[in-house]
């Protein structure tokens, strides 16, 4: 483990990654900020939070920006099912019209209207 030292004279500072005035292996372990991949890096030093719900990615088992509760690919710690869709908040696979584009059967024919030649008239 690689810490950052910075002698301020009468004692030795380990460091302030998020510049909060804490020396962060006090803040860990005194449980102010998390660490729970275990590096002695504060989790919001050392990991975004892309999907906004208050879990930084390093520690998040589901990021998910479109909120389908779909995890979004590329993220190591996702557990939850991963969405082949992360834009499309309606959809977690592309299903026959792709993801962005409902998959709709107008004429209830069992073809989505994406590639169907007679959208509105079934069996044709």
């Amino acid at each position: 483990m690689a810490w950052r030292i910075c002698d301020v004279g009468a004692f030795e500072f380990a460091g302030d990654c998020n510049d909060n005035g804490l020396d962060d292996p006090a803040e860990i372990l005194n449980g102010v900020t998390t660490d729970c991949n275990g590096n002695n890096i504060p989790d919001n030093c050392d990991s975004p939070d892309t999907d906004g719900d208050g879990v930084w990615d390093v520690c998040d088992t589901c990021t998910d920006t479109d909120g389908d509760g779909f995890g979004d690919p590329g993220f190591p710690a996702n557990t939850c099912p991963l969405d082949g869709c992360p834009a499309d908040p309606v959809k977690s696979v592309p299903g026959a019209c792709g993801c962005g584009t409902p998959d709709t059967d107008t004429d209830g024919d069992g073809i989505a209207d994406c590639i169907d030649n007679c959208p509105d008239l079934p069996q044709r």
